[in-house]
């Protein structure tokens, strides 16, 4: 623990949920998958453990779309 003479006596403590999420029944041929989401928002039952899993999926998108732009459209580059 930070303690005043380390300067961390100011600081508030920073909260996070963690949210386990395991593939239940994975595709033949291949093993489950499972992840550990470390969120900014209180998650405090089942339906909002899922609803952060959802917004989850949307990262493969967001991944691919950065991909596009930094690749595809040379988009750093444009930068300088």
């Amino acid at each position: 623990m930070p303690t005043a003479a380390s300067g961390f006596a100011d600081q508030q403590p920073i909260v996070f949920s963690l949210v386990y999420v395991n593939e239940v029944e994975a595709s033949a041929g291949s093993s489950p998958q499972e992840w550990l989401l470390q969120i900014s928002l209180a998650v405090t039952d089942f339906s909002e453990a899922k609803a952060v899993a959802h917004r989850y999926l949307f990262r493969w998108w967001v991944e691919d779309w950065h991909r596009i732009l930094k690749s595809g459209c040379k988009v750093e580059i444009s930068q300088y």
